[in-house]
């Protein structure tokens, strides 16, 4: 298949993708019962393995709405359950290389100017899809993301390194996926890398027809989609109800139309060096945690919790939560700065 006509099917596959992310997302393991042994920890359990709007005229807008809580089939009438040393290293490469917002050979990564990209590869082809314009490097199978300051939200790459992972390589290198959301016949597993970046492994196929190898990875930057000159509502905020006991309880208010939940973080102050994430699921799925010394978040219904270690009471820091919307856009809250007690 010669570069251009790769590049067409590259686009339309990267548009509905982006234009899916947050349409449809179901939890990873809804049939999981948490227990004090295996708690929800994005953070823990995958940087310690490894260290969005309108869809393109002319494309598929369809998409599959599972509602939170269903259970999710990962499987296809061809599950391929082969895994390799290859396909589960660069798993963890990528995942490694996200903790930077880096993609794996290429010059720049996400928060950096895309003139940065120019300088070295040239200027690229330009489409708009999902939050953004993408800006897609054929010869390299290579696409960026960029907002309206022209600063990089999404890398992504389609290299057929990338494509001859498997399903089965991610879960072995990374564990069940944080999340899964589905798009126009995609399903796309979800992995916070970290407080800033999302590792996003995407392949063809909806529900119970799952791809088995890889169609393409982002590494994403959702504070890079918030289009903080078009706001129309204000950003979500935190209200605590109670700070004590390695148990801090709170409310969240504002929370904006049209977004769901995607991750809430505790951020610590500079140079204290913990920190917790959970994506929204997990944090469902620790609802019912009874263990101690956790460093996890916990729904039920509108009430959040985050528990944590003896070892962080003292610790300043601040809540943040990600809200996505359907065409990939974010809105970010913060918290004041709270000490644990």
């Amino acid at each position: 298949m010669n570069h251009l006509v790769k590049m067409a099917l590259i686009g339309v596959a990267a548009s509905i993708v982006v234009a899916g992310c947050g349409i449809s997302s179901a939890s990873a393991n809804p049939s999981k019962s948490p227990s004090a042994s295996t708690p929800s920890n994005s953070v823990q359990s995958s940087a310690s393995k490894t260290s969005t709007s309108s869809t393109p005229s002319g494309l598929p807008q369809s998409s599959t709405n599972i509602s939170p809580g269903t259970p999710v089939s990962t499987s296809s009438p061809t599950t391929a359950s082969d895994t390799s040393t290859a396909g589960i290293n660069l798993v963890k490469a990528w995942m490694q290389s996200g903790l930077t917002g880096q993609g794996l050979n290429m010059p720049i990564g996400d928060q950096k100017n895309i003139a940065a990209v120019q300088k070295v590869w040239g200027p690229g082809h330009n489409s708009s899809a999902g939050a953004g314009i993408y800006v897609s490097y054929p010869v390299h199978d290579v696409a960026f993301g960029i907002n309206q300051g022209e600063q990089i939200f999404d890398v992504r790459s389609y290299a057929p390194s990338v494509t001859a992972i498997t399903r089965a390589d991610v879960t072995a290198a990374l564990g069940p996926p944080a999340e899964v959301r589905y798009a126009s016949n995609t399903t796309i597993y979800l992995y916070p890398d970290q407080l800033n970046y999302q590792v996003l492994w995407v392949f063809s196929g909806g529900p119970g027809h799952t791809g088995d190898t890889v169609n393409h990875v982002d590494v994403v930057w959702p504070q890079g989609t918030v289009n903080l000159m078009a706001a129309t509502q204000p950003a979500p905020s935190v209200v605590v109800t109670q700070n004590a006991g390695l148990d801090l309880r709170f409310a969240i208010r504002n929370a904006p139309t049209g977004y769901h939940l995607t991750e809430l973080e505790w951020v610590n102050s500079p140079g204290s060096g913990a920190y917790a994430v959970n994506t929204y699921f997990e944090a469902r799925e620790n609802a019912h945690y009874q263990g101690t010394s956790a460093r996890l978040f916990m729904a039920s219904g509108s009430h959040f919790r985050f528990q944590y270690p003896a070892g962080l009471v003292g610790t300043k820091g601040r809540l943040r939560l990600i809200y996505e919307s359907p065409a990939g856009t974010a809105s970010i809250g913060t918290s004041p700065s709270i000490t644990l007690k």
